[in-house]
């Protein structure tokens, strides 16, 4: 018998034996190593473009980290958790025009001090140029490369065509105070210090809403006595704030600040708009910005007798049509047939919230309490799975990936399999406790980011045992 050196003997896998020997190991054990059981950043961002007086224009990027999702580093008796910011700034057509990296360290004094939802800020001002349209914000742990998340964003167009007259953004804050020793320098404007609130999430502890703008290039007969309208109105353009004054500005204080108490606000989403007007009350220039209210209350003497429905309905009813439809088309796939059909002949807005309102009520999970916790769950998901699984124009609980998180929460496990042969990318999500375990495959069949489902053991889902196939490149 010929005798065989060890040494001559192959092995080796096609990409496809690879990608099978991972799932058969992803399928057989039962520890949780992959994907949501890692930290994952949370983040909110937020910007404002402020036009600069030589040439050009700034970009301001805010954003907030809740420190208790990212990873630290014990160096001598601190412990320090470092993030790489990579910004890139796109004119039309996604032509990149700038690509710029930011660090950033965050400092605390022991690990056990960390705790969830405690949040700081951070800042970063920009020039970029006239043709700039959109900007794109990746977010890495230095620690974990797996850990990061994005964020993509339009501009505003800069608009001079009421002459050389400008208005910047509105920048939303948590507080803006004189200028100290103490004040951090990416907050600082002249001699005051504006903290941004890149959430724009009020209620609870925030109880005020403090704006930043600046405004640019008014002749002096304009300086000397303009006319500001400030307005909260909600979605269906009805104002529940309106605050009106007179201001003197001149060439060398072109900012405009100040604060609106949003205690006595039902939570929702509401619009601030701020209005400048000549002494004769002729419309000059105006700015809009979009904030929340996400406190749990509703600061009437009669608060405490509403009920359940009556909270629900106040909340839905906030919305407009659109956001009424939106919220809609998050949950059409918990909806049957005839309760599709129902909704697209609804025409009022009235309608539309009552038929909301008897969903959520219908699925409450405890009516005891004032609040509807199932559909507080199912909009916490959706916000997550916009910034994660958002692909171009399509938002995230559009994709199926995100219908999926939204009904069924977070996987158990997940298997990522990137590789770079003869199957394209995937993901592999598992769910322990329903159905006595199921398993929810997508690809990224298109190479288009947006991976899709294409078979799962669900019962009510997409069943494709030649799967594979879809897989190939």
């Amino acid at each position: 018998m010929k005798s065989h050196s060890p040494h001559n003997i192959s092995f080796s896998l096609s990409s496809m034996q690879y990608f099978f020997l991972k799932l058969l190991f992803f399928l057989l054990i039962n520890q949780n190593l992959y994907g949501f059981d890692k930290k994952q950043i949370i983040v909110d961002a937020d910007h404002a473009l402020f036009k600069n007086i030589n040439k050009g224009n700034i970009l301001e990027i805010y954003f907030s980290f809740d420190e208790s999702t990212l990873n630290y580093t014990q160096i001598d008796n601190k412990w320090i958790a470092n993030l790489i910011i990579n910004i890139e700034i796109f004119k039309k057509r996604d032509k990149k025009i700038k690509d710029l990296d930011f660090s950033i360290s965050h400092t605390i004094n022991h690990i056990d001090s960390i705790q969830p939802n405690k949040f700081y800020q951070s800042a970063f001002q920009i020039l970029i140029n006239d043709d700039a349209v959109s900007f794109n914000a990746n977010i890495f742990d230095k620690e974990n490369s797996n850990n990061k998340i994005n964020f993509k964003s339009q501009l505003n167009e800069i608009d001079l065509t009421r002459g050389n007259n400008y208005i910047s953004d509105i920048e939303i804050a948590y507080l803006i105070k004189n200028k100290s020793q103490n004040s951090f320098k990416s907050f600082v404007k002249d001699s005051i210090e504006v903290i941004p609130n890149p959430s724009r999430n009020f209620g609870k502890d925030n109880k005020n809403l403090y704006y930043y703008l600046e405004i640019l290039n008014l002749n002096e007969k304009a300086l000397s006595n303009i006319g500001i309208k400030v307005f909260v109105k909600d979605f269906n353009g009805k104002k529940i704030i309106s605050e009106n004054y007179n201001k003197i500005l001149n060439k060398n204080t072109n900012q405009l600040f100040g604060m609106i108490a949003v205690n006595n606000l039902i939570n929702g989403e509401y619009i601030l708009e701020i209005i400048f007007e000549d002494s004769m009350g002729v419309y000059m220039l105006s700015k809009q910005k979009k904030f929340n209210i996400v406190s749990d209350f509703i600061a009437s003497t009669n608060s405490t007798k509403l009920s359940n429905i009556e909270f629900l309905k106040a909340k839905i009813s906030i919305k407009s049509i659109e956001g009424l439809d939106e919220e809609f088309k998050i949950i059409k796939h918990f909806t049957t047939g005839r309760e599709k059909r129902n909704y697209k002949k609804l025409i009022s807005h009235e309608e539309k919230v009552d038929f909301l309102t008897q969903f959520w009520n219908l699925i409450d999970s405890d009516p005891s309490t004032i609040e509807n916790e199932n559909r507080v769950e199912t909009m916490k998901r959706v916000g997550f799975v916009n910034k994660k699984y958002s692909v171009g124009l399509k938002k995230g609980y559009e994709t199926d990936r995100g219908r999926v998180y939204i009904a069924h929460g977070k996987p158990d496990e997940i298997m990522q399999d990137q590789y770079d042969g003869d199957i394209r990318p995937n993901e592999i999500w598992r769910y322990h406790s329903i159905e006595g375990g199921v398993i929810f495959i997508f690809c990224d069949v298109n190479g288009s980011s947006n991976f899709r489902l294409i078979h799962s053991t669900h019962s009510n889902e997409l069943q494709n045992y030649r799967f594979i196939e879809r897989m190939r490149r």
